[in-house]
């Protein structure tokens, strides 16, 4: 994963001056190219909680993996470069390329996972799920992304609104799940009450191609540090399953 990371700033890199030596180049300079990097808050539209379903045994017993989980706030960064091109006065078409770190983490209290691990039998002749035992789903999505913004641009204020097209993902999944001192990790309903053994940790990781979008909005202002530019920015990037990203930092005209 780290040579990957190093690879992709190189690659940045690399375009970031042959991009500089065409705007040299340029005379009538509508190319302008900068550097981006921020952080991003991740919160939960509505409500957090899944609630355990009750189930007919008939039905099954894998069929909701997230019952009694609570999905979290998290957190992640972005960074990359950004190229700008003017259509008209006051109108920029932005691209580019981002390494974005995005999360999704699931929690349950240790003691909902014990109460529901097993097939509990219950007054109303119903099953509850089985959830694999599981405690903590945590999954990380390394993105690189390509962004497509129309910026809109008045004096040192701009505006931004477009999308961010994940197009390739380093995907981690960690599960923080029980495991118990009987073979096969089972424990027989009549054996139940003796709790686990102890906890373990599981972790997954490979690529694949996502193709997710992010709908994006931004709002950046010029400010000058000597002969830099600096633009703070502030934004919100929508997300899947009623998420927003809370997006802040400062982009960097070369």
């Amino acid at each position: 994963m780290k040579t990957i990371l190093i690879i992709l700033c190189l690659f940045c890199f690399n375009n970031i001056s042959i991009c500089q030596d065409n705007i040299k180049e340029s005379k009538e300079k509508k190319f302008q190219i900068a550097v981006m990097a921020g952080g991003s808050y991740k919160n939960i539209l509505g409500k957090r909680y899944i609630e355990p379903t009750p189930m007919n045994l008939n039905d099954g017993f894998l069929l909701h993996q997230f019952d009694g989980f609570t999905k979290m706030p998290t957190y992640g960064f972005q960074f990359g470069f950004l190229i700008t091109y003017e259509i008209f006065k006051h109108w920029h078409f932005t691209s580019g390329l981002l390494y974005s770190m995005r999360r999704d983490i699931y929690e349950s209290k240790y003691d909902t996972v014990i109460k529901y691990h097993a097939l509990l039998y219950n007054a109303s002749n119903s099953y509850y799920n089985l959830i694999n035992n599981v405690f903590k789903y945590d999954y990380s999505y390394n993105n690189i992304e390509l962004p497509l913004m129309l910026q809109f641009k008045i004096s040192k204020l701009s505006f931004y609104g477009g999308i961010h097209l994940s197009l390739m993902s380093f995907y981690k999944a960690k599960y923080n799940y029980l495991r118990y001192s009987f073979n096969n990790n089972y424990v027989p309903p009549s054996l139940f009450f003796l709790g686990p053994d102890f906890t373990s940790q599981k972790t997954i990781e490979y690529i694949k191609i996502p193709l997710v979008i992010y709908p994006t909005f931004q709002a950046s202002y010029d400010l000058k540090v000597k002969k830099l530019t600096l633009s703070p920015f502030l934004g919100i990037d929508l997300g899947t399953k009623k998420s927003l990203y809370l997006q802040g930092g400062i982009i960097f005209s070369l």
